[in-house]
């Protein structure tokens, strides 16, 4: 089932509607590849905007989840961001550390790899792209496999346990407690683990 996207500009002031926007995107963009890849109904130019657009929240999720310290795994270069404009970027981003009380953030494993394989698919201004040309699938097969993975397990079960955390408001930091009073986004809230509850069942 996709989500059905209302006008939600009045909501923008919300931090849930910006995370659960997220959390549906990455499931809509995954459900619709495979649905229309698996009919044949994606030529080559929709099937990039979609895996890119699925990369691009996969990639956002990622750093949601595992930003709780300073993760700088997303960069391209190792070495940590050292101007006004990255340190101020960093500590404006929004991840689970911003939303939920510390007792209750789960602990994160060490997923740099997988990182840094999404980050080299969405750089397409790389010398990869080019050496590919030999007929090394290798780079593709990676990136594909790293996706299939994130999915079928570990972004799935992170956005049900951030959505179950949801329910006690004792978990969430107090200045968003009032945001999570609004019906609509108990509603999405509802919505998402519906749906992750009958992806379960699937599997």
């Amino acid at each position: 089932m996709m989500i059905s996207y209302k006008d939600t500009s009045d909501l923008k002031n919300n931090i849930f509607e910006h995370v659960l926007y997220e959390f549906e995107m990455y499931l809509d963009t995954y459900s619709l590849l495979i649905k229309l890849n698996n009919i044949g109904a994606l030529g080559q130019f929709s099937k990039n905007v979609l895996i890119e657009s699925h990369l691009i929240h996969l990639r956002n999720l990622m750093e949601f989840f595992t930003s709780v310290g300073e993760d700088k795994t997303l960069n391209s270069d190792p070495t940590p961001p050292k101007t006004n404009a990255s340190n101020s970027r960093n500590q404006n981003d929004i991840n689970i550390k911003t939303i939920f009380t510390a007792d209750c953030i789960p602990t994160i494993r060490d997923e740099s790899h997988m990182k840094q394989t999404v980050n080299r698919a969405l750089s397409h201004l790389s010398k990869d792209r080019y050496r590919r040309a030999d007929g090394n699938d290798s780079h593709r097969i990676k990136v594909n496999d790293a996706i299939l993975e994130m999915y079928r397990r570990h972004i799935p079960e992170r956005i049900m346990a951030a959505l179950e955390l949801l329910h006690t408001e004792s978990h969430v930091n107090k200045e968003f407690i009032e945001h999570l009073k609004d019906d609509r986004i108990q509603n999405r809230i509802l919505i998402l683990q519906k749906r992750l509850d009958r992806t379960r069942e699937i599997q």
